[in-house]
């Protein structure tokens, strides 16, 4: 590569010296958007959502995610709360969730023993409240579309004694990480979740089996295409009733 000469006689090359006179003349822009490090676009979605609070929830874009558990039905969180102490980790009970705990950093948690007994599963508050929340009920059958790990799916099979559950995603690799957090979580025993394949194995019958729908795909533009096409709805009119939108 051919590099420029910087001085010449003696002297800065007349290149070099406009590049120091840009630099020494640059101010930052006054921009909103451009003070919060977002695109224009972004800024503006976010400005219309909340234009009280735009700056504080777009500098809460830059701040790392809170590390929430969920705590098994049955357990008390103050007691896993407690036992944390003995590990030196520092956490609370989650601020909405009630089957939450918080912990004050991000760390690994598979190695201790009360994640090993199935006491508790990592999930964030969201999703925890989107389990809580969905209105599944005793003797219904839930289809969790783009299940992923299975986190909502583990969540319901732990609040409700009576439920079947049909868990798909279109990668084995994380419908393998259900069968795993099933038989930690002592699920398998329960026969709550009922079926595990990937998306394109789902049947007709099954499908008209279902009473409840969680539709939590990993690109959300892809959500009303989806409940369309399965179930041939109309999005706003009954999708909503059942399926509840949230980013895991």
């Amino acid at each position: 590569m051919t590099q420029l000469p910087i001085f010449i006689g003696g002297g800065l090359t007349s290149t070099l010296k406009q590049f120091i006179d840009k630099i020494d003349n640059f101010q930052i822009s006054e921009e909103e958007y451009i003070k919060n490090s977002l695109p224009l676009w972004l800024y503006n979605k976010i400005h219309e959502s909340f234009n009280i609070n735009t700056k504080k929830v777009c500098q809460s874009m830059f701040d790392e995610a809170h590390f929430d558990i969920r705590v098994k039905k049955g357990i008390s969180r103050k007691n896993i709360i407690n036992k944390f102490k003995n590990y030196n980790i520092k956490s609370d009970i989650t601020p909405i969730s009630p089957i939450g705990v918080r912990i004050n950093k991000r760390l690994s948690v598979s190695n201790l023993k009360e994640f090993k007994e199935g006491l508790f599963e990592v999930q964030d508050e969201g999703s925890q409240l989107v389990s809580l929340m969905s209105g599944v009920k005793e003797n219904e059958t839930v289809i969790d579309l783009c299940a992923g790990a299975g986190g909502k799916s583990l969540a319901i099979s732990d609040l409700l004694e009576n439920v079947k559950i049909i868990a798909t995603d279109i990668n084995i690799n994380r419908l393998d990480k259900i069968r795993e957090r099933a038989l930690r979580f002592k699920v398998k025993n329960k026969t709550k979740i009922v079926s595990i394949l990937l998306f394109s194995k789902v049947t007709g019958p099954q499908l008209t089996s279902v009473t409840k729908h969680f539709i939590d795909p990993h690109n959300p533009a892809l959500a009303p295409t989806l409940a369309a096409n399965l179930y041939s709805v109309d999005l706003e009119a009954e999708v909503t009733k059942s399926a509840v939108w949230k980013r895991e």
